[in-house]
């Protein structure tokens, strides 16, 4: 990013007049003038630039987010800038009308030689609006798409105006610069030089070797030693055309010149290899070689042989040959093109179904051994149907060179296959359709089929029978039926898959880590408090699932619905398990993943987040079908789970899950843990190949461990990963301190007077309220709160009940009413029996306890309690299970 100075020498530099410059400025200075979202179909997000020193918003994960990838990586790009300000264009509509419209474009991107606003948009909706508003975007002859009203906006500050398409995103380079991004943020790591002798001596002694060979040797370096030496130009892969990823395909060179020679030779030796039989070469052929006179005399194997007038032989390699013909110093040659007769049987080939090629091979069958002389029975094969086989065979054998073609069945063909209905007719039938089945109403095909018959009466029209109604109501398109007649929601499950057929990000990233999947779900069983059976809840857990391993990474349970601090705990206990987060974040529309908390800490992690569509449960198959996994195949083993409250009317008291609760919070985490570690994560899944365990180490040795991305699990990442309050900063009060939350908290250090009445950064423990933290000079000081020993321990929950039930009982002074610790320290003696609060405590004291077994049991089973018995019978036969009846593919 420029600095002030930097910034100045640019505009003079580039003649900027001092109009551009105010709104540049302006641009610089201020915050996006609006927050992306999520249309249905897009997914939107936040990309933590290092360039920019700020989060980048994208609204679409294919077009926008490769744009970002593209520029900050970019030399040539100094600085962008998201959603920078509105602009107003004038354009004509396509019926000659004046058009003003306000619109905010993507970027502002200033690059060393120019500026100018930036349009992303794909392909297929640029075509669709030059279309639609042929004035707005178009085409020019050299195939770049322009807005000219944009442009002429841009002109005024004597600044540019692009738009861009994603057909200009080379998706292999996109996906590299995501695999690399990492070590080029490292990039001043040091290898040691031993290994890099090693790698060049491996490289050099087999100048293309793949990078799963190269990886795959036991030497002393690591894929992390290869992948720095590619981003420092020490070693070369063209990251243009190959995708790293794809770790057998990929090359690896010295240098670029290495390559381009040895890429030469590989390329003309694949493409004459599959060249040579579309050429027309034939013995006693006459060709020019480079002016020179020459007949081939013989055609082998591998060589061809020719003469010339002098009676010289030369002897020439077929893909030589070919080579020569690409490169045009060859004449008289020419491409082989098939004949008609050969195009109508590889269309007659291509045409038949599965079921009419297997007729075909027993016809061919019976009639083969006719011709060689063998009686068929009739009562394999009617004496006529064969002749008329026999027939056919011959016919085609002198057609087409081969008879079998002949025994391919037509009953494809069959029949009259003209519509009988008049035009007229149809065109109704569509209408009605169109105007009385396909609307909110939801009116049944034999009402609407009534209404067709009023109107073909009195209209004199042919009327269609009821069977052909219908089956012109099925030949709609069913998601468009279903979304006119009972909304979008329900028309989502027949909306069409769209695969994706050129080569673009892996849905599920290239390696472990890359992309991450956060949500929540209610689980299906009822707990008990250990400390009260009279009461049952039904948990909710918290998983953070690795896309490309399908790994669980981690998981939080708690009685509490899904907030910020089921967030934080998974948050935590992923960098406690493995040193780091994730890439890429996916998230769903839950509040508590667009607050500024959650933005800033995966901002201060460099994770980038992405939004996906709300009520489209495909675009987070992944986690979602773990849900399912989890309950389908654990939890529903468990007493008092909850599939039976499916058919609640059918229910008796007796089979109630309440009344069946045996497990408590603690026990549930501890049993969970072990069935992830030792069943899920042990089995095959179909469509990884392997476990997830072993798909999740395997990606980390060809993707590399990536130390620039380990965090510490120590006191200042727990003190990062606290909330703040809405301000994020509070007023030291001298001889009070901060006060957050209500409640005030203190520290020597406020004593400093360069400290009293400053304003600082302030966190708080939500699981305890009686500490907070303060930044102050440089690093965060703990807090204690004036009422320590009556807030220690207690929750932020708790706080939220407490303060509910002051303002309720104070409701009519609840404008003026101030809230302070005193109030609150008063309230919580008053009301420790009240239910509320005490249901809310018992809740808390289940949480730790969960998570202390957790952290003293680790993985494994070795606490004994009056529930192991019922474990370790919940754990056993998982081995037997059918893995395609276990997973579905994610």
């Amino acid at each position: 990013m420029l600095s002030e100075q930097e910034f100045i020498i640019w505009c003079k530099k580039n003649d900027v007049s001092e109009k551009a410059k105010a709104m540049i400025e302006k641009i610089r200075s201020s915050d996006p003038v609006r927050s992306v979202s999520s249309g249905g179909r897009n997914v939107p997000g936040n990309y933590p630039s290092k360039k920019m020193g700020v989060s980048i918003q994208f609204e679409s994960h294919t077009v926008e987010f490769p744009g970002i990838y593209m520029m900050e990586h970019d030399s040539n790009v100094l600085e962008y800038y998201d959603q920078p300000n509105s602009i107003k264009i004038h354009y004509s509509s396509s019926k000659k009308k004046n058009i003003g419209v306000i619109y905010t474009p993507d970027f502002f991107v200033i690059r060393k030689d120019s500026a100018a606003w930036e349009e992303w948009k794909t392909e297929q909706d640029l075509i669709a609006l030059s279309s639609k508003n042929p004035n707005r975007y178009t085409k020019d002859e050299n195939g770049i798409w322009r807005c000219p009203p944009g442009e002429e906006y841009a002109a005024q500050f004597g600044l540019e105006f692009h738009v861009r398409s994603s057909s200009e995103i080379n998706r292999v380079l996109e996906r590299n610069i995501a695999f690399l991004e990492d070590y080029i943020f490292d990039f001043d790591r040091e290898v040691d030089i031993q290994k890099i002798k090693d790698i060049k001596r491996l490289i050099s002694k087999k100048p293309g070797i793949f990078l799963l060979d190269l990886i795959d040797k036991e030497e002393s370096f690591q894929a992390d030693d290869l992948y720095t030496l590619l981003v420092q130009n020490r070693i070369y892969i063209d990251i243009n055309k190959y995708a790293i990823a794809d770790y057998a395909r990929v090359p690896v060179f010295l240098n670029r010149e290495q390559a381009v020679a040895f890429e030469v030779v590989l390329h003309d030796t694949k493409k004459s290899v599959h060249a040579f039989l579309d050429l027309e070469i034939t013995i006693g052929q006459e060709i020019l070689w480079e002016g020179q006179a020459w007949k081939i005399i013989n055609i082998g194997l591998e060589n061809l042989t020719l003469i010339n007038d002098q009676k010289q032989f030369v002897e020439l390699p077929k893909e030589s040959i070919v080579s020569l013909f690409n490169q045009g110093k060859i004449e008289g040659i020419n491409k082989l093109h098939l004949p008609k007769y050969m195009q109508e049987e590889k269309g007659l080939l291509l045409e038949a179904s599965e079921e009419a090629l297997v007729i075909a091979n027993q016809r061919f069958e019976i009639v083969k051994r006719s011709l060689n002389g063998e009686k068929i029975s009739e009562d394999v094969v009617p004496w006529r149907t064969l002749m008329e086989w026999r027939k056919l065979y011959r016919r085609a054998e002198e057609l087409y060179g081969n008879g079998y073609t002949g025994l391919i069945p037509n009953t494809h063909k069959r029949g009259n296959r003209v519509n009988k209905l008049p035009l007229e007719t149809i065109e109704l039938i569509n209408e009605v359709i169109d105007k009385h089945y396909e609307n909110m109403k939801q009116k049944s095909k034999k009402v609407v089929h009534g209404h067709l018959l009023n109107i073909c009466e009195k209209k004199n029209i042919i009327a269609p029978s009821y069977k052909t109604f219908c089956q012109y109501v099925k030949k709609r398109s069913m998601e468009k039926q279903v979304r006119k007649r009972e909304g979008k929601r329900l028309a989502y499950k027949h909306e069409r898959f769209y695969w994706t057929l050129n080569q673009t990000t892996p849905r599920h990233g290239d390696r472990p880590f890359e992309i991450c999947h956060i949500d929540h779900t209610e689980l299906d069983i009822e707990l008990v408090l250990t400390a009260s059976q009279k009461y049952s809840f039904r948990p909710y857990i918290t998983f953070l699932v690795d896309a490309y391993s399908r790994k669980i990474l981690a998981h939080y349970l708690t009685f509490d619905p899904p907030s910020y601090r089921s967030t934080m705990m998974v948050l935590r206990e992923c960098v406690k398990k493995y040193a780091r987060l994730p890439q890429i974040m996916v998230v769903d529309g839950g509040k508590e993943f667009h607050s500024t908390y959650f933005d800033t800490l995966l901002a201060t992690y460099e994770c980038t987040k992405k939004v996906r569509p709300g009520a489209k449960p495909r675009f987070g198959n992944v986690i979602e079908r773990i849900f399912g996994t989890v309950n389908t195949t654990f939890i529903h083993n468990l007493k008092g789970h909850t599939k039976i409250m499916r058919n609640v009317r059918q229910v008796t008291k007796e089979f109630l899950p309440k009344n069946n609760a045996v497990w408590n919070l603690a026990d549930l985490n501890e049993v969970l843990t072990s069935w992830i570690e030792d069943v899920y994560h042990q089995l095959d899944h179909p469509a990884l190949g392997h476990s997830p365990k072993e798909a999740f180490e395997i990606g980390i040795s060809f993707g590399g461990k990536r130390p620039h991305r380990l965090i510490r699990y120590d006191e200042l990442f727990k003190i990062i990963t606290l909330p703040t309050t809405a301000k994020g900063i509070a007023k030291v009060q001298v001889g009070s301190g901060v006060k957050v939350n209500y409640i005030y908290y203190w520290n020597d250090a406020f004593k400093d007077p360069g400290i009293e009445n400053s304003t600082l950064s302030v966190r708080f423990d939500p699981y305890d309220l009686g500490v907070a933290y303060a930044f102050v000079k440089g690093k965060w000081v703990k807090c204690i709160s004036q009422y320590y020993s009556i807030l220690k321990g207690r929750t932020e929950k708790e706080l939220k009940i407490i303060a509910s039930e002051i303002r309720q009982q104070n409701k009519n002074h609840s404008r003026t009413l101030n809230l302070n610790a005193k109030l609150i320290a008063g309230y919580i003696e008053m009301m420790e029996d009240s239910e509320k609060l005490l249901i809310q405590q018992i809740k808390d004291k289940e949480r730790k306890v969960s998570m202390k077994v957790i952290e003293d049991a680790g993985t494994s089973l070795k606490t004994e309690h009056p529930s192991d018995s019922i474990i370790q019978e919940v754990l056993t036969d998982y081995s037997n299970l059918e893995m395609l009846d276990f997973f579905e593919e994610c």
